[in-house]
């Protein structure tokens, strides 16, 4: 990627010793906030991911290339690396997912140093991008990573783009869709940089029609090799006429996603979806100096584009605000920069300006570290399962299948130990990864049996008291 170089900023005093330990200090924010997750555990779909690594060295790639609704090589290529190097042991799976938070934290300050020209502001507005509660569901939970793998591509090919660097851009971004859905933004995104460069160059349409026409090539890839996809249900809504259903479901989505982006804030959607609008309308309003209302204007178009792939799907959950987060940084920081700008001669202005910093800084890490405790609490629950699933039936005969009962309260996460579901799915892969036997399955008694009547059901129950399985046939 094109460093930022002394031509490109507007004085060659513009870029002082910050801008050399600005790195490091933003390494040493993530290691300080996600450090300590590379000791957590598995949970839920992690152990789907890892069979699928798993079955690409023994059967090949095109089986799991295209994974149902999903298009995302790339993210398999990427636990396929964890499965060679480190096998099944979980700390080398959450090691890259910090590391990833770490480029992609880097990235988003190259995008402020980029918009704003000033060390201390770019610094912050990556630090509150790292530290936003959302993350911790990118980056604790293993499968998370689709958002970090995917945003960094998102991100370098916007530094790339930034930087006049079409053909490269366009590569990322080609790797960003096949990483995820949510990176068919991109196009947009990159139109609202050129319209708002600090530069005053003009939009590129070339580039653009490179972007859109890598967005249609994606589209015809995945409609020849996934045609199980399905339309979001907002699409489906208005397919039937529905229109006030449809108005209801994204009022709903919308209020979602805002509170999920005002997670340091203790208010509920309805207050979420009324407070964002109002905080960006103040940061607007005080971003009177040219640097601070590009920021805030970037940050406001960011969030309305990159939210918009998430308004469809049926179940929101925090970790779909990992990319918007970034506008919401750049519009809290650029609001408080041209506060700054409207109070030049109160001298306490700069060190309330650094206390509100911090205590944003203090709101975002308190639900983002509850988080991940419970993450925690969820990885230690679900290897106790399979170690007493273990004890209980320690050599299953091949194409077994376990009927578990029992688990209904941790499968809803309703247990004081879990707060979140252990085995809403991948029980079977889990199973399947224990005992390095594909031929297994394991289903829950409300669920479906395997149509082969000649394969061994082995039932068990769990046992909350004693922490233990009890085989009941």
């Amino acid at each position: 990627m094109r460093p930022i170089s002394r031509a490109s900023t507007p004085t060659s005093t513009d870029r002082p010793q910050l801008d050399t330990v600005a790195p490091l200090i933003l390494v040493a924010w993530v290691a300080l906030s996600y450090g300590w997750t590379c000791w957590f555990g598995f949970i839920n779909d992690d152990y789907g991911w890892i069979v699928e690594a798993r079955s690409l060295v023994s059967s090949g790639w095109r089986p799991a290339a295209s994974s149902g609704a999903f298009l995302r090589p790339i993210i398999h290529l990427t636990f396929l690396f964890n499965y060679l190097i480190n096998g099944t042991a979980p700390f080398g799976y959450h090691l890259v997912n910090v590391g990833l938070e770490a480029l992609n934290t880097y990235l988003v300050w190259r995008l402020a140093r980029w918009v704003l020209h000033a060390p201390v502001e770019s610094l912050l507005v990556a630090m509150l991008f790292a530290g936003h509660p959302s993350h911790a569901g990118a980056v604790t939970w293993v499968c998370g990573r689709t958002e970090l793998v995917a945003d960094a591509f998102y991100l370098g090919a916007l530094s790339l783009h930034t930087g006049r660097r079409t053909l490269g851009a366009a590569a990322l971004f080609a790797l960003a869709l096949l990483s995820k859905e949510g990176a068919v933004t991109f196009p947009l995104v990159a139109v609202a940089v050129d319209c708002l460069n600090p530069r005053g160059q003009r939009w590129r349409w070339s580039s653009t029609a490179a972007y859109v026409g890598l967005l249609a090539g994606y589209f015809l890839l995945r409609l020849a090799l996934s045609r199980t996809y399905t339309a979001y249900v907002g699409l489906g809504v208005v397919a039937h006429g529905n229109l006030p259903e449809l108005a209801r479901w994204l009022g709903h989505q919308l209020s979602v996603m805002a509170q999920s982006l005002l997670e340091m804030l203790p208010i509920g959607p309805v207050a979420a979806v009324i407070a964002l609008p109002a905080l960006t309308v103040i940061a607007l309003w005080l971003a009177a100096e040219e640097q601070a209302r590009r920021a805030v204007r970037l940050g406001t178009v960011w969030m309305l584009v990159t939210i918009l792939p998430f308004l469809g799907v049926p179940l929101l959950v925090p970790r779909y605000a990992y990319l918007p987060s970034v506008g919401l940084a750049l519009v809290v920081i650029g609001g408080g920069r041209g506060l700054l700008a409207r109070l030049p001669r109160l001298q306490w202005a700069p060190i309330a300006a650094a206390a509100c910093a911090a205590g944003w800084l203090v709101a975002c890490a308190i639900p983002a570290q509850n988080r991940n405790e419970q993450l925690r609490r969820n990885s230690v629950l679900t290897r106790r399962i399979i170690e007493a699933l273990v004890r209980a039936v320690p050599q299953p005969a091949p194409h077994s299948v376990f009927v578990v009962d029992g688990l209904g309260p941790l499968r809803l996460g309703r247990d004081s130990w879990a707060h979140t579901p252990v085995f809403l799915f991948c029980l079977a892969d889990a199973v399947r990864l224990q005992f390095e036997d594909p031929t297994l399955d394991a289903v829950f008694p409300a669920g479906p049996l395997p149509p082969d009547a000649t394969r061994t059901l082995i039932q068990v129950r769990w046992d909350a008291g004693t922490g233990s399985f009890l085989i009941l046939r």
